[in-house]
């Protein structure tokens, strides 16, 4: 059983406020804080300087200080959190992919400087959310209230059955109530194979969002469910709108998907979604642990 949350950090005020997040995350599920940095040797180091100045300004022990402080102040923000700082060699995103096969969840800041520069900008970033082995927790915008609602948005397949049930627990240690949300592309948007084949289907008449709920909500009857069928070209757009729209204080989407979500998180569709959420986004990969 994963018992851990790792948190990247790198100095910036955007780490800062992911620790906070990862800590209330921590308290949230019983779970333990791991404050991780990820060091790599500069390209320039050794520096051609006497052996006293080196030492000063030795960069993995800079990198030391920095996750040692970042620990420490979160600590003191929350007063008995389990917390550990870890430093890890090598390089950003494969060094939290690998972190994150042994994590409950990861969590990362929008933005960053040092080692997590562009960490969810470019190829790391699509790298970590795609290839990383726990849930990934971005956290950017507004986090809004304790018990602001959580958004889940789902499309009828396992990715989103998975997506669900995180996003239950979720509400449910929020004691928040949940939206789930269905992104229904208008009929422009299908393919000319799936109309020959006598697709799409109304939703009225196969709906995704039982599919994607199954019996979990019946596993989860102290959260309160709300349902909500919203058309539009591009399912990150409906998902930010309805996030800001209710004020939502975490979106739940699984990594992989069918219909209006297929390929969520590749390429410019995820880059749209993690850019333009107004709260915190949680990605879950098909094969999260249970």
């Amino acid at each position: 059983m994963r018992t851990s949350v790792i948190v990247g950090v790198d100095g910036s005020p955007s780490a800062t406020h992911a620790a906070d997040h990862a800590a209330a995350l921590v308290i949230r599920h019983g779970l333990s804080l791991d404050v991780v940095h990820v060091f790599s040797w500069p390209a320039s180091y050794p520096p051609l300087l006497p052996e006293s100045v080196a030492v000063r300004v030795d960069p993995r022990a800079a990198a030391q200080r920095l996750v040692d402080t970042a620990a420490t102040k979160v600590g003191n923000r929350f007063p008995g959190l389990p917390v550990t700082p870890r430093l890890i060699d090598g390089n950003a995103a494969g060094a939290l992919v690998d972190a994150s096969r042994r994590a409950a969840y990861l969590v990362v800041g929008h933005r960053g400087a040092g080692g997590f520069s562009e960490l969810l900008l470019g190829s790391v970033g699509v790298h970590t959310t795609t290839h990383a082995r726990c849930p990934v927790v971005v956290v950017r915008g507004e986090s809004g209230e304790p018990d602001a609602p959580v958004v889940v948005g789902v499309d009828g397949s396992m990715s989103a059955r998975t997506a669900a049930r995180y996003a239950f627990e979720e509400a449910r240690a929020r004691a928040a109530d949940l939206v789930v949300a269905l992104a229904w592309p208008p009929a422009r948007a299908w393919s000319e194979a799936v109309e020959a084949a006598g697709m799409p289907p109304h939703p009225d008449e196969v709906d995704p969002i039982a599919v994607s709920l199954g019996n979990i909500a019946g596993q989860f009857p102290d959260v309160k469910v709300r349902r909500e069928l919203r058309h539009g070209d591009s399912p990150p757009q409906v998902l930010a709108a309805l996030a800001t729209e209710i004020r939502a204080g975490l979106v739940v989407v699984g990594s992989r998907g069918i219909g209006g979500f297929r390929g969520l998180l590749l390429g410019g569709t995820s880059r749209a979604l993690v850019d333009h959420s107004p709260c915190p986004i949680m990605v879950i990969p098909k094969d999260a642990p249970r």
